[in-house]
């Protein structure tokens, strides 16, 4: 995650065109818990929340 969020720094609009907060959409599997430490501000969707 470190390398990935390094290569989106400074590419995140600033403005708003809805009303989600700017960020990273990153698709992964699995337990997230440890790579996402670091980031507090991460907020993890369940795919099938949303999708069938």
């Amino acid at each position: 995650m470190e390398t990935f969020v390094g290569w989106t720094k400074g590419k995140i609009a600033k403005k708003q065109n809805h009303d989600s907060k700017n960020g990273i959409l990153y698709l992964k599997g699995g337990d997230l818990s440890e790579e996402l430490e670091k980031y507090t501000s991460a907020t993890i969707y369940i795919l099938p929340d949303f999708f069938e």
